[in-house]
């Protein structure tokens, strides 16, 4: 009842919703109030306690204060009523206290300790109490509420044993006043600290490396320096000789530790550096040191710019007129296959989808930990400074992750079963709408495309001609045309000059039509601005300006230098375009000898057997292609392959000529070798790049307090951006080269491509993370909850389960995550990839007057043209988000929330980037998008096996093994492998 309550209230809220928000935003909109008040439901239906109805007292299970009698109360100990009373202050601080109020625990506990003093006598006694639980409880609230601010102050020498949370307060005497940890080795089984005076830091059985006292903080600390494992009593951080950590090697001169990376990134930062400046002198030079006498082609080049756009198709009885699509129009709509095509609606559903998915499971998981544990969404990311402080988690944290296991396993379990319905859901809702967009008939309808026919040379003139008189023979109708599929894959940059020698010499022409019809006395096409005869290079026209020059002759010195800055001009142009053809490559295409030359080059192309026929009409299509299937392809005599007619969804914008010469055999030996290049780059990027990196953040265990700072968070952020892109180019190269006929083909390899690229990538980053942060916390004797030795843990599950694994990984994850791919590289693209190229091209063009019409607008085209890439970008961080299921949870709420946030971003920059910012384009098949959903079946698969690695052995910890099922490393690996394989 309550559940069709709120369905009633949900009503109006999305309505007003449809008619404030603009339409890009409503979808998004109207599903987000629908799920957050269904959310909001089945919260108020789970049987959920407020804060205010738990007891405010929570001890372990197999704490000798489970049984509440007064007698057992009594006859504790006073170590183990000392950690009673901790996790007693813990609960009540947690639910009733403000931050400001967090310091009084140490002065609670011991006031607590005098009241339990007092209740272990009997109760008939005169300072007896009846029921000292309820006394202890009142007593710790009342001090709660008072501002008086006690600390802990242990004796010289006395050991204090650290347990769980409340000893912020644990401070020493002013005659030792530095408090100080004991060696592992000396005293194992927990977090032992003592008082010492500043010259007994490192020395009488306490931490050997914590031989630095902090002033500040009053406590014996380890080396603050990157790579030093022990520093020298000093008042700041000096290493002391050949104490350097693992990566790290004693550099006499510089008396430090160096990183192994560290000669590397010195000098890749030193390369940098001279890059920019010299970038930064050729940008001062061209825009305002040299003449700017090209004003008029920058304008030409910016209108070609904005023709190139998707523009509204006009109406019927309109003319013409060149109109943008506004920018709220809805493209998850399919009504609006037009832009871009149904491809284009199914790629903007599919990031609406992931924005869905990860919001939902962000949400999920607070009402999880709200519902059992409100700790557990800070499980993994409390802060602690201290090595005091950090021990006091690392106990906390162990015993809240084991007691609170099920939680987290049902949330993952969840996760599952949503993530799967949910997935064949959203898989039949888009088969829908493609079958809703492909009713409409475009030109793929009236194709078929034809195979086995036989070849032709170049020199046959009636080629298309004869083909298509042979298929109307052979289908008995008429066909309004066939386009042969040549085969110019050696001689495609020949062929593509003569193209742009085509386009150029139809501008002149008009160019001078048009200055004719204004009775302009003069025509200067070789000097004059957007105009003229094509250059046959940037720098030889810079030279050549410089001869013509009336002014003094420049020095060698100045010439060299001029050259050095125009060569930075010629690249710009090669990268975004107009540069003059390259004829030294493949041989003159203009004039008399270049005419000559392409007849020869066209002679000796031959025919593939692919070709395009156009039916009249959808019918007369189908028609054939069942006529053919019926018979397994149509024989022609004499010719050995039987001729067979197939349809495919393509438009004849997705269709790249220039691959039909690709075999089979080769387009596999291309791929291939591609992937294995893929393969070869992650390694490379991993030992050279990352693993320097790694050595200098295993310096910081995050086991002691000691962290990375800001700037090693941003080294990182941009190692990972770096790392992406790379990957981005290698597989958009691979793709590229391999010879796809079809870009939607084309685009799907990438995508599957750049994704397995993406998660090798994150698995061998993590692993040499991982295997770092281990052998050093091994080297420094980290423990786990339990008090036993990290290096004593003997199984691959129990290591990485261990609490300081889990909060190690778990940091290391959510940095790789956000911003570092979440958010910068999106940031980036549009800065860098749309505005700066702009801005540059623009810049240069205005320089170079000699440039030609078709030049102007090859160099202000659109840079990076539109392409379905992002289905990759949007699997790889799905991917990301699910990696920190493994880890604490209190990374949960935040990985999947800034997933959500961060791609819908993303989703409001494609949709400006698609209206505005790229030329034309049209994906018309489903292909890309069942390809993105398959993909996506990798990151359930990565759920289903956190599932399994977290249930295993969760009943009772790693000691005893009655839970779900319990299996060690080879088995429980296999069965994560077959899983992802499955």
């Amino acid at each position: 009842a309550l559940g069709f309550k709120w369905l009633e209230i949900v009503k109006p809220p999305s309505y007003l919703l449809s008619v404030f928000i603009p339409s890009p935003a409503r979808l998004v909109a109207m599903a987000s109030t629908r799920a957050c008040f269904w959310l909001l439901t089945l919260a108020l239906l789970l049987p959920t306690p407020c804060h205010g109805n738990r007891p405010a007292l929570h001890l372990e299970l197999d704490s000798p204060l489970h049984d509440w009698g007064s007698n057992s109360f009594r006859q504790a100990s006073v170590e183990e009523l000392r950690e009673s009373v901790v996790e007693l202050q813990r609960h009540v601080l947690e639910r009733q206290a403000s931050d400001a109020q967090l310091n009084q625990t140490a002065g609670i506990m011991l006031k607590s300790l005098k009241m339990l003093e007092e209740a272990e006598k009997p109760a008939s006694s005169p300072g007896g109490n009846a029921d000292p639980v309820a006394n202890l409880i009142n007593f710790a609230k009342n001090m709660i509420e008072g501002d008086e601010i006690k600390e802990i102050i242990p004796d010289c020498g006395e050991v204090t044993t650290v347990r769980g949370l409340g000893y912020e307060g644990l401070t020493c005497p002013s005659k030792c006043q530095y408090l100080a940890e004991l060696s592992r080795n000396e005293v194992p089984g927990g977090c032992h600290f003592t008082c010492v005076r500043e010259e007994q830091c490192g020395n009488n059985d306490t931490d050997i490396f914590a031989t630095i006292p902090d002033k500040d903080l009053n406590y014996c600390r380890r080396c603050n320096l990157p790579g030093c494992s022990k520093c020298i009593l000093a008042d700041h951080d000096v290493c002391m000789a050949e104490k350097c950590r693992p990566g790290y090697y004693w550099h006499e001169r510089n008396a430090r530790c160096k990183s192994v990376g560290e000669d590397a990134f010195t000098i890749t930062k030193g390369v940098v550096f001279v890059i920019l400046g010299f970038l930064l002198v050729w940008y001062t030079d061209i825009r305002f040191v040299r003449s700017q006498p090209n004003q008029q082609g920058v304008e030409d080049g910016l209108a070609f710019r904005e023709a190139t756009k998707l523009v509204r198709p006009k109406a019927e009885g309109e003319e013409e007129t060149g109109e943008l699509y506004p920018l709220c129009i809805n493209l998850h709509s399919t009504d609006n296959s037009e832009i871009g095509g149904p491809g284009n609606v199914l790629h903007f559903n599919f990031q609406l989808a992931i924005i869905l998915w990860s919001g939902v499971l962000a949400i999920a998981w607070y009402i999880f930990a709200e519902a059992t544990e409100h700790e557990l969404l800070v499980l993994g990311r409390m802060p602690a400074v201290t090595p005091a402080q950090f021990c006091g988690v690392l106990h906390w944290g162990h015993r809240l992750q084991y007691r609170m296991m099920w939680v987290k396993v049902a949330f993952i379990a969840s996760a599952y079963v949503f993530t799967t319905l949910g997935s064949i859901i959203y898989s039949a809702m888009q088969l829908r709408r493609f079958a809703k967009m492909d009713d409409v008939s475009t030109m793929k309808d009236y194709m078929a495309l034809v195979k086995g026919l036989p070849t032709r040379n170049g020199s046959d003139l009636g080629a298309e001609s004869e083909s298509k008189l042979l298929l109307e023979e052979m289908l008995g109708q008429e066909l309004v045309g066939v386009s042969l599929c040549w085969n110019y894959t050696e001689a495609t940059e020949v062929v593509e000059a003569a193209l742009e020698e085509d386009l150029k010499e139809a501008e002149e022409a008009f160019q001078i039509e048009e200055q004719q019809a204004v009775n302009q006395q003069e025509l200067t096409l070789a000097d004059g601005g957007s105009g003229g005869t094509p250059i046959q290079g940037v720098l030889q026209a810079g030279e050549g300006a410089d001869a013509r020059s009336d002014g003094p002759r420049t020095s060698n010195v100045d010439r060299t230098w001029r050259r050095g800055l125009l060569r930075i001009d010629e690249l710009m142009f090669n990268v975004c375009g107009g540069a003059p053809a390259d004829e030294a490559a493949h041989g003159p295409v203009r004039g008399t000898e270049g005419s000559e030359r392409l007849k020869e080059v066209l002679k000796g192309l031959q025919t593939t057997d692919t070709a395009f026929a156009v039916f009249k009409t959808e019918d007369c299509r189908d028609r054939a292609v069942a006529a053919s299937e019926a018979v397994s392809g149509f024989v022609l005599s004499g010719h050995p392959h039987r001729i067979t007619l197939q349809t495919e969804e393509v438009e004849p914008e997705s269709v790249c000529f220039h691959h039909f010469g690709h075999p089979e055999g080769r387009k596999l030996y291309k791929i291939t070798i591609g992937v294995l290049i893929m393969l070869f780059a992650n390694l490379v990027w991993g030992v050279l790049f990352y693993l320097p990196y790694a050595y200098y953040m295993a310096a910081f265990t995050y086991a002691h307090g000691d962290e990375p700072d800001v700037f090693a968070s941003t080294l990182f952020s941009m190692l990972v951006v770096i790392g992406n892109q790379l990957m981005y180019f290698i597989c958009a190269t691979v793709s590229d080269s391999a010879g796809f006929q079809f870009i939607d083909f084309n685009q799907a390899f990438y995508t599957v491509l750049y994704t397995l690229a993406c998660m090798i990538n994150v698995l061998v980053d993590l692993m040499i993370t991982g295997w770092l942060a281990y052998r050093q916390m091994v080297t420094l004797g980290v423990h786990t909850g339990t008090g036993e030795l990290l290096a004593n843990l003997e199984t691959l599950h129990d290591i990485i389960e261990a609490f300081s694994m889990q909060k190690s990984l778990g940091n290391q994850i959510w940095l790789y995550n956000f911003p570092s791919s979440f958010l910068v590289p999106f940031i980036v693209e549009p800065i860098f990839a749309i505005g700066l190229f702009r801005h540059l091209m623009i810049v240069i063009v205005r320089a170079h007057g000699e440039l030609s019409p078709r030049q102007c607008e090859q160099a202000l085209a659109i840079f990076v043209p539109m392409d379905l890439g992002r289905y990759a970008d949007v699997l790889a961080n799905a991917f990301l988000a699910v990696c920190a299921l493994f880890c604490a949870p209190g990374y949960f709420h935040f990985t999947f929330g800034a997933l959500c946030l961060c791609h819908f971003y993303i989703l409001v920059y494609d949709q400006y980037r698609v209206l505005r910012c790229v030329p034309g384009f049209n994906y018309s098949t489903d292909f890309i998008e069942r390809t993105g959903q398959g993909m996506f079946g990798v990151c359930g698969a990565i759920t289903l096996s956190a599932l399994v690695f977290k249930s295993n052995c969760m009943k009772d910890g790693p000691k005893q093994e009655p839970g779900f099922y319990c299996v060690r490393d080879g088995a429980l690996f296999f069965r994560l492998g077959s899983i992802v394989c499955v």
